[in-house]
């Protein structure tokens, strides 16, 4: 009989580290989305100035978000090593839509009709890569991945 409680107590303990990782990661979960979603908001509000104005001020400030958001993101202490490739994709994915705001506004600014369309595209590509790359999270936080 004491055997049974020793191995039920052994289980028990082997058991709680497990689901300390667990909460560890869901806790990391939450703190990433939760700064994704701000930051998503935060590009949403200068992006929506963008659409009514021809100023290359208000491309400027969607670059600005975009850096931002960025460093918010990465300021985010993750252990997870999944999270923290999830971490680095977003901020390059950030990093490359600031850039291309910002080539954008020098495109305008020296009539580079060329230049303007390759900024439009590498623009253009960010919205899918962001699709993807929050899908990936969502499907890993919710334990699908």
């Amino acid at each position: 009989m004491a055997s049974a409680r020793t191995t039920m107590v052994l289980l028990m303990l082997t058991a709680l580290p497990l689901s300390a990782c667990g909460m560890g990661k869901v806790a990391e979960c939450n703190s990433f989305i939760e700064a994704a979603n701000g930051a998503q908001e935060a590009m949403r509000k200068a992006t929506s100035k963008v659409q009514a104005s021809d100023n290359p001020a208000d491309i400027e400030s969607v670059a600005q978000a975009m850096e931002k958001a960025g460093k918010d993101i990465t300021a985010i202490e993750l252990k997870d090593d999944k999270l923290k490739a999830y971490q680095k994709d977003y901020k390059e994915m950030l990093d490359k839509g600031a850039k291309a705001c910002r080539d954008m506004v020098g495109a305008a600014k020296s009539k580079n009709l060329g230049a303007m369309k390759k900024a439009q595209t590498d623009l253009g590509a960010i919205g899918p890569q962001e699709t993807k790359i929050v899908g990936d999270i969502n499907g890993y936080c919710s334990g699908g991945k």
